[in-house]
């Protein structure tokens, strides 16, 4: 069978803008009118919560885990480099990206060919953690051959797994792209071929949350616990236990 390392990052977009994270998401939560009254100030949060958000509104903090996860960002990227995979198999939820009115799966592997991305075409406020030029193309490798591969023995396992030659939309959910951002943090190329495995992290609610949750109100807590559909969970989580039956080459060395 083939040999499998598996690594886990984050795709969390305020890591990609030079000045870190503003707390915007939390302060806007707090101005939600479904918020309880109680959680509307620091002093009735729990003790981690306030000594994390002090007296800077948490900016101090933020910065120290920026550098954690960066520093993280670079021991899984050695770690890659040092298993040098045949291929990389990315799973990261898609927000609206792809998964949109014509089509909303409970997962996709795209079978392309190779695919770009030009992250900083849309406006974000203030300039990228790289500061690089609005216009920046990232252009990565695939296997078509080895994500159809990966489609066929899923489906005759049973999985009910949808599969593209092309983007409708998006070429890569904002998830897949920034794991992929982010692992070449000091932008020294990423030259694995990339399978794309996505999932529909938001259910039936996918089109309603056009991929943001601004407010309490759109998505009740029971919502949240049931965020994927028994569709979604009990394959992916089957798939996640046992990699090794897809049947890859015994030669070949896969980072999921």
């Amino acid at each position: 069978m083939a040999q499998i390392l598996g690594l886990g990052v984050t795709h969390s977009p305020p890591l990609l803008a030079a000045s870190g994270d503003p707390a915007s998401r939390i302060k806007r939560m707090m101005h939600d009118p479904l918020l309880p009254e109680c959680y509307r100030s620091p002093a009735t949060w729990p003790e981690p919560m306030r000594r994390q958000w002090s007296n800077d509104e948490g900016q101090t903090h933020a910065q120290q885990h920026r550098d954690e996860l960066v520093e993280c960002m670079g021991w899984a990227r050695q770690q890659l480099d040092d298993f040098n995979p045949d291929l990389v198999i990315v799973f990261g939820d898609d927000q609206y990206e792809n998964f949109r009115e014509d089509g909303v799966p409970a997962f996709q592997i795209n079978c392309f060919e190779s695919f770009e991305a030009r992250p900083w075409e849309h406006a974000r406020p203030g300039p990228n953690a790289w500061n690089e030029a609005s216009d920046t193309v990232f252009r990565y490798k695939a296997n078509r051959r080895a994500a159809k591969h990966l489609v066929t023995r899923l489906i005759a396992a049973g999985f009910e797994v949808a599969y593209a030659y092309e983007p409708r939309h998006d070429a890569m959910p904002h998830a897949i792209l920034n794991t992929l951002l982010f692992l070449d943090w000091d932008r020294r190329g990423f030259d694995y071929p990339v399978v794309q495995f996505s999932v529909n992290c938001y259910g039936r609610r996918v089109n309603a949350a056009r991929g943001v949750c601004r407010f309490l109100r759109l998505f009740s807590m029971s919502w949240w616990t049931t965020r994927c559909s028994a569709s979604t969970i009990l394959p992916f989580s089957s798939f996640s236990r046992r990699p090794t039956w897809i049947g890859f080459p015994a030669s070949w060395r896969i980072a999921m």
